[in-house]
């Protein structure tokens, strides 16, 4: 029974400040295969559905998606099944060194381990009907994709078993959902102002820093279309356990670190952890400061 979670990321100070972890959406994964079940999958389902559109069979279905661009919204059949929500990547091990360098910046960023059994992750965003929905999913790595489901979500738990080194647990979420909706300056240009803020009613911008804006009452197509758009949710920090240092790790961000974990709200429950090589396998060891 896995009892905790570990988000791997390069060291940023304003993460213990705001907390806010970012919920992928289908536009900004790395993977073209994300969400890309089999066509025989999507053949099953508007076969199920009796929704003949594209036609009576799974051939003409099959001959149809063939047709379209891997970008096109026409390569789901038209369908928004994935574009509402997004995921929240965790994984099951600390110590994976390929981990460390794809995802904490080459060893000197950090690993956050998070409590399985804390609130927001057993509870906040879970809705009784939907038990993928706000907690998180192992993912299940397989050669074949996807060809039947009962789930029309599912997809999001499957990837190739070339990934199996990430032991990834996924956070289904409702982009709706999310505390903050972040745009980074450099795309902040009049046209995503024009499509993606104003548009809405009473829809604003507000900058929080000297990169960010926050995007305030507004939630629509544009946003979940653009990449750039960055959905983000809070989770207290009380669901964090430990935090555990790359090996590379400047003197200068662990000093940040160690005062960080200072503070009121941090210091009677978090530890941390610094890494080091091993002297004899390719392994990290970790010891406590």
């Amino acid at each position: 029974m896995v009892k905790s979670l570990y988000k791997f990321m390069p060291f940023r100070e304003i993460f213990f400040e705001n907390f806010l972890l970012r919920a992928s959406h289908i536009n900004t994964l790395n993977d073209p295969f994300e969400m890309e079940p089999s066509l025989e999958w999507w053949a099953n389902l508007f076969l199920e559905l009796k929704h003949y559109r594209f036609g009576p069979t799974k051939e003409e279905i099959f001959s149809y998606i063939r047709m379209q661009n891997l970008n096109s919204p026409w390569r789901h059949l038209g369908t928004d099944l994935f574009k509402e929500y997004g995921i929240i990547s965790f994984t099951e091990t600390k110590e994976n060194i390929l981990m460390w360098s794809h995802y904490s910046n080459n060893h000197t960023g950090i690993v956050i381990e998070f409590d399985l059994s804390h609130s927001f992750f057993s509870e906040k965003f879970r809705e009784k009907e939907d038990s993928y929905l706000g907690s998180p999913q192992k993912v299940l790595y397989r050669r074949e994709r996807l060809i039947t489901s009962d789930y029309l979500l599912e997809p999001y738990f499957h990837k190739s078993s070339d990934w199996i080194y990430e032991q990834e647990y996924r956070m289904l979420l409702k982009l709706s959902n999310s505390d903050k909706i972040l745009i980074n300056k450099d795309y902040c240009d009049k046209k995503f102002e024009d499509a993606g803020v104003f548009s809405s009613y009473k829809g604003g911008l507000e900058k929080i820093n000297e990169n960010f804006f926050e995007i305030r009452n507004s939630y629509n197509t544009s946003l979940l279309n653009n990449p750039n758009t960055m959905f983000m949710f809070k989770v207290s920090p009380d669901a964090i356990k430990s935090v555990y240092l790359g090996c590379r790790m400047k003197d200068e961000d662990i000093n940040k670190l160690i005062e960080l974990k200072e503070r009121e709200d941090l210091k009677q429950h978090i530890k941390l952890y610094k890494s080091s090589i091993h002297d004899k396998r390719y392994e990290l060891i970790f010891f406590e400061i």
